[in-house]
């Protein structure tokens, strides 16, 4: 599981603000299971590195999940949504290209 420290600095969270850490705690969770499944590898260790830390281009796809999770806490949006480019789906095809 991602450490909660660096989920809430990539939200730009201060660390002091802890209201909403059981629902970040939720949203790495969701994210990790959701990337897991996106890129259905052979085994979850294969999301891994050496150190048994998740591998960069995992770990920030996680992160842009949980990011726009968290941003957008419903399944409707207004106005007119881009994707960034280079954004979730860039990193996972290149997951399930390159890794499996």
């Amino acid at each position: 599981m991602l450490d909660l420290s660096l989920v809430k600095k990539h939200l730009n969270i201060e660390s002091e603000f802890t209201d909403d850490d059981f629902y970040i705690c939720n949203l790495i969770e969701v994210a990790e299971e959701a990337v897991k499944n996106a890129v259905m590898p052979d085994s979850p260790d294969d999301l891994l590195d050496e150190d048994g830390d998740y591998l960069p281009n995992v770990r920030h796809a996680i992160l842009l999940l949980i990011g726009t999770w968290y941003a957008n806490r419903e399944s409707v949006a207004y106005g007119i949504p881009n994707k960034v480019p280079h954004g979730f789906d860039f990193l996972i095809q290149q997951i399930k290209t390159y890794h499996f």
